[in-house]
């Protein structure tokens, strides 16, 4: 072989080595998510019914969660991308890789690959907080998939309020626990991500509780417990806890 064909030689087999590097960290290396969404979480007040005075209110929250909008027969979660369908193959960092040599999104795969519309889950951010009226909690979300994002919802655990009620014996502590574990608020949204877009988003959402959540509770009616305390839980007067609870999942609501 002379040297110039040694020269092209060495040069085809250079790219042909710089490509195939460029292939595998593709399929294997984590890379940068397409965007970060910096969320913002804020809590309303309710109104003090006649007879007590609330000192305190704790909502737990559990889990944010973000969507975009796909196709879908089935649930959005449904989506595997272990084992994609017809037409693709590895999927990772938030894409796949088509046969037809693109890398479309998880969103735009699920919806390739089914059949009607529906939200996809495109991020999950646990949170393990409790949130106040008039304070705010913060969240950074990595989203690794390009679709936009239509949806959030908050996952709750708890909801306690603490407050002094005025009783004709007289006043006593009481604490309110309303059994909202697991309860989901959602609102739509809509954030852009990837090329041509912020690479930070702001999101801005507030929790709204029913401001008469507490409206016609009856002090009077409640049992004094040992520690002289009126305790209203799924444990002790828990009728009215459950009516609290029903009265919130009709009227609180998530807004962005």
């Amino acid at each position: 072989m002379n040297t110039a064909h040694q020269r092209r030689f060495l040069i085809r087999a250079a790219h042909l080595a710089l490509l195939a590097s460029l292939a595998g960290a593709c399929a294997f290396e984590p890379g940068e998510p397409w965007g970060y969404v910096e969320t913002t979480i804020t809590l309303s007040e309710i109104d003090e019914p006649a007879a007590i005075t609330i000192s305190s209110v704790e909502l737990g929250l559990r889990t944010l969660r973000l969507y975009s909008t796909g196709s879908a027969s089935g649930p959005a979660a449904d989506f595997d991308p272990a084992n994609p369908p017809p037409g693709f193959s590895l999927c990772h960092n938030g894409h796949c890789h088509a046969d037809d040599g693109s890398l479309p999104s998880y969103a735009e795969v699920a919806a390739a690959g089914q059949g009607s519309a529906g939200p996809i889950l495109s991020a999950t951010k646990d949170l393990h907080t409790f949130l106040a009226p008039n304070k705010a909690i913060s969240a950074t979300v990595e989203i690794t998939d390009r679709a936009p994002l239509s949806q959030a919802d908050v996952e709750l655990s708890r909801l306690v309020i603490h407050g002094t009620a005025q009783r004709a014996d007289a006043d006593r502590p009481i604490v309110i626990s309303v059994p909202v574990n697991g309860a989901r608020l959602a609102a739509a949204v809509s954030i852009s991500i990837g090329r041509g877009h912020d690479h930070h988003q702001d999101l801005g959402l507030s929790i709204a509780l029913p401001a008469d959540l507490l409206a016609g509770l009856d002090v009077e009616s409640l049992e004094v417990g040992p520690d002289g305390t009126l305790t209203v839980s799924a444990t002790s007067h828990r009728a009215l806890a459950e009516a609290l609870a029903a009265r919130f999942g009709e009227e609180a609501a998530l807004l962005h």
